[in-house]
């Protein structure tokens, strides 16, 4: 078998309009993909069928141009043919279909039929080699890979031979913070969407720097961390993941137009956006399709004709910092809850003594100077000294602040309230650990300070904990990609115990939590790959609490299991939705000192609060028009 064939649409079905000449636009919705689970890449063949990396079920999935489901292949694993969430794909012209195995780290090749071909690279920064690779592209006889851990794109021939590389890690010309997605004009020149330093550059074929656009913001031409890139009849399509649209560019950076309206509703679609992860257009034009991987789901759009000037932007624009969007990482300690919000490059303080969290105060702010930040990852608070640890990702570096706890006594909102003490550079603590030890300047995604001082950091590219002193001097780091005891897929989250004398990391890809003594070796672990009591789907979050449970959210499964502190499950609750009890993709959380968890209900933008038991308490956030009036206890 080999090209996906055509099908016939079904009675009273509409066929997307082929477009009529060069003047189009896309805009008007057709129709949403369904049963995906984190769809994450999307790729378009001659025929109209269209090709999705399914991250969530590790399996690629293909449907015609109208919809319907004609086959997939794939699923978990590690051999030949297997996946470990594929983020992206292409449709090369004789059929075959690159995959992007993002968690293998590596390249596999299928016919149409999703027959197994060849399959190159592993995990390393050598040539060849891939840290969570990204975006691929097809052009002729080349294969262009944006290796995202490595900041870099690859260039191979199409059997898999290494052909050239060319980037590093900065913010300079040339270089790339987060290099996400890579396509390639019909003149062989290369478009790669760089996230954290939201922008796009351009490279001539031998990977030369050509010019680039974008900064960080909501207007015209501005971007908040692109994530997809696509070239299509002169013009490149970005998917502007943090302002939620697709913006449209001439090929020299110029902007042109925009589609898409930001999603008010959790879920809500029909042709509104929520955070655009790719996207792909028909070859004959006809219609584009764009991943949706935080709402699981791809929705489809039509062309049509227009007169309307080339530089026309008639859609509303929503600032990004409009509404409250709340992270996936959180941490308390006394009245002091801290939540990073990634989207706004914030972190938000609320005051916990009373009923529901009441914000305080709000600092940060996109940048790259002594207390803005650039995707902040987690957070952590130590009462004892009234200091809050940032894990600021896309800078690299650990920021470090204090709080006036005295200001805290008033629960008012107070602009002062924190106050910039130190910055860790992790190219620092790389070169005093060595290459051996940290082969990649980290970029810390955890961090968990232990009543002694020491302070621990999850560092997602190198697949490692590192260990510094109570003056964050470097000690030690452990762990490392891999499947075996002690090491990590995927670590997320990381957590002591009550006693302070075990650390608990969660590997996602591993589907386990892993259990460590307080200077890094393994005890033991428990988890699998599953549905039932006990398994988990995507782990993310975990709480040692203070009544000696551990708690640990299942993104995808979207539910809280509850464990004792050695791993036997205890109870489960949760299920996908928006009402009192329901959660959807739940993140990070915590146990405060009354025993009540709050969880970031990171699909849901919002956080919510149940008791040990799983009851649910209360719900908070800025978005809480969702929340009916059976949250009081109404029917």
């Amino acid at each position: 078998m080999g090209r996906c064939p055509l099908v016939s649409a079904q009675p009273g079905a509409v066929r997307p309009p082929v477009a009529a000449g060069p003047a189009y636009r896309f805009g008007p919705f057709l129709f949403e993909l369904g049963d995906l689970a984190d769809p994450a890449g999307v790729a378009v063949d001659p025929d109209g069928c269209i090709y999705v990396a399914d991250a969530g079920s590790h399996h690629v999935r293909v449907f015609d141009r109208m919809g319907q489901p004609l086959r997939a292949w794939g699923g978990f694993g590690h051999d030949l043919g297997r996946m470990v969430r594929p983020s992206a794909l292409a449709v090369a012209e004789d059929g075959s279909v690159y995959v992007v195995d993002t968690g293998n780290h590596r390249i596999q090749v299928f016919d149409g039929a999703g027959a197994f071909l060849r399959e190159w690279g592993r995990f390393g920064r050598g040539t060849g080699q891939f840290n969570r690779p990204g975006g691929v592209a097809v052009d002729g006889d080349r294969v262009y890979v944006a290796d995202e851990g490595n900041c870099r794109v690859q260039v191979f021939d199409r059997s898999g031979g290494f052909v050239l590389a060319f980037g590093e890690c900065g913010r300079e010309s040339g270089r790339f913070n987060r290099p996400v997605d890579v396509t390639v004009a019909p003149d062989g020149n290369l478009f790669v969407a760089d996230a954290d330093n939201s922008r796009v550059q351009r490279f001539d074929r031998t990977g030369r720097f050509i010019a680039e656009w974008g900064d960080w913001g909501p207007y015209l031409g501005l971007l908040a961390a692109p994530t997809g890139v696509h070239f299509h009849q002169h013009e490149i399509y970005v998917a502007d993941s943090g302002n939620h649209r697709i913006q449209v560019f001439d090929s020299s950076g110029s902007p042109r137009y925009q589609w898409g309206v930001h999603a008010l509703l959790p879920r809500e679609g029909a042709g509104k956006l929520h955070y655009p992860t790719r996207l792909a257009i028909a070859p004959d034009g006809a219609f584009a399709v764009v991943c949706e991987s935080f709402a699981n789901r791809c929705q489809t759009f039509a062309a049509y004709t227009t007169s309307a000037p080339a530089t026309g932007y008639d859609e509303t624009i929503i600032e990004v910092d409009a509404f409250s969007h709340y992270g996936q990482h959180c941490h308390l300690a006394g009245d002091v809850l801290a939540i990073t919000e990634p989207d706004t490059h914030s972190v938000l303080v609320f005051n916990n003594s009373g009923s529901t969290p009441i914000l305080v105060n709000r600092f940060g702010g996109y940048g790259t100077g002594f207390g803005k930040f650039i995707r902040p990852a987690a957070v952590h608070y130590s009462a004892s000294d009234s200091r809050l640890y940032v894990a600021d990702a896309g800078n690299r570096r650990l920021q470090v602040f204090s709080l006036e706890v005295e200001s805290l006594k008033e629960v008012r909102y107070d602009p002062l309230l924190t106050r910039f003490v130190k910055s860790l550079d992790m190219a620092a603590v790389a070169a005093a650990l060595g290459k051996d030890v940290l082969p990649w300047v980290p970029a810390p995604q955890g961090v968990a300070r232990h009543e002694d001082g020491r302070v621990h950091l999850l560092d997602s590219r190198n697949a490692a904990v590192i260990m510094l002193d109570a003056h964050l001097s470097p000690l030690s780091a452990w762990g490392g990609f891999g499947r075996e005891p002690g090491r990590f897929g995927d670590p997320t989250s990381l957590a002591f115990s009550r006693s302070g004398e075990v650390l608990f990391v969660v590997d996602a890809d591993g589907h386990r939590v892993q259990a460590f003594d307080r200077e890094g070796a393994f005890l033991f672990a428990w988890g699998r790959r599953g549905s039932g009591p006990g398994d988990f789907d995507r782990p993310f979050g975990v709480a040692a609490g203070i009544d000696g449970s551990v708690y640990v959210t299942d993104m995808g499964a979207h539910r809280i299991q509850k464990f004792d502190e050695a791993g036997r499950f205890v109870r489960e609750w949760g299920a996908p939705g928006l009402g009192p009890g329901e959660l959807f993709r739940p993140a990070g959380l915590v146990q405060d000192g009354v025993g009540r968890l709050i969880v970031m209900d990171f699909g849901n933008h919002r956080g919510v609060t149940f008791s040990p038991e799983g009851e649910f308490l209360d719900a908070f956030g800025a978005r809480l028009y969702v929340m009916p009036a059976k949250v009081k206890g109404k029917t």
